[in-house]
């Protein structure tokens, strides 16, 4: 997506810089065509509700497509769901865009590496499927550090909930054991471990090293 068309989403002050919290909507999958998952739509309802309830709140909406292959989707989950909020009359002011992660963790670790590490930290609701609940607040705790207060809102049901949940034990193992020997909130630690293991993220210019490796 051009970085014009992600900007739109942010005209004026940053929209992160004067909330008094933040909520982070994890996308849930989109198909090729454009067209969002079961999970995707719930989600971003819950959001719509959350929006409402809480008119200070700003949005991060996060998820490129799932999975790690090469191919690009004419619409990101993050595009989508934005898109969708705004319908609804969530402004878009209120809204910014993670559109680069695929997967739980890379939502984490981008959340934090493009917005939340200069920010002082303050509540961060973490919105998606209650399926999922368990795991996404694993990754951004661990990402986070204690500093950052963790809310959660869980979406309604979806079509495809079953389905999803069957794995997610063995990916909440997974993700536990990503982080193991790092300390909680060591983002640089984090992201170094993630361009490892999985070498797409290692591509993104806001991923990259930025300073020499341990006796480099």
């Amino acid at each position: 997506m051009p970085g014009g068309d992600r900007d739109a989403y942010r005209r004026g002050v940053d929209p992160l810089d004067r909330a008094n919290e933040i909520a982070v909507v994890l996308g849930g999958g989109i198909s090729a065509h454009g067209d969002a998952d079961p999970a995707t739509i719930a989600r971003t309802q819950a959001a719509a509700v959350l929006a409402r309830e809480r008119p200070l709140l700003a949005f991060i909406l996060t998820g490129r497509q799932s999975g790690r292959s090469g191919v690009a989707y004419p619409v990101s989950e993050a595009k989508w769901m934005a898109e969708r909020l705004a319908a609804d009359g969530v402004k878009r002011e209120r809204m910014v865009l993670e559109d680069e992660s695929r997967d739980t963790l890379g939502n984490a670790v981008l959340v934090a590496a493009r917005y939340l590490r200069e920010l002082d930290p303050r509540p961060l609701w973490i919105v998606t499927s209650a399926y999922h609940m368990p795991r996404s607040v694993l990754a951004f705790a661990a990402t986070l550090g204690a500093r950052w207060p963790i809310r959660t809102r869980t979406s309604p049901p979806a079509l495809d909930d079953a389905f999803r949940s069957a794995a997610e034990a063995k990916f909440i193992q997974e993700t536990s054991e990503f982080f193991d020997g790092i300390d909680i909130g060591d983002l640089d630690a984090i992201i170094e471990r993630l361009c490892d293991r999985y070498p797409s993220y290692a591509t993104l210019d806001r991923l990259k090293r930025t300073s020499p490796a341990p006796g480099g």
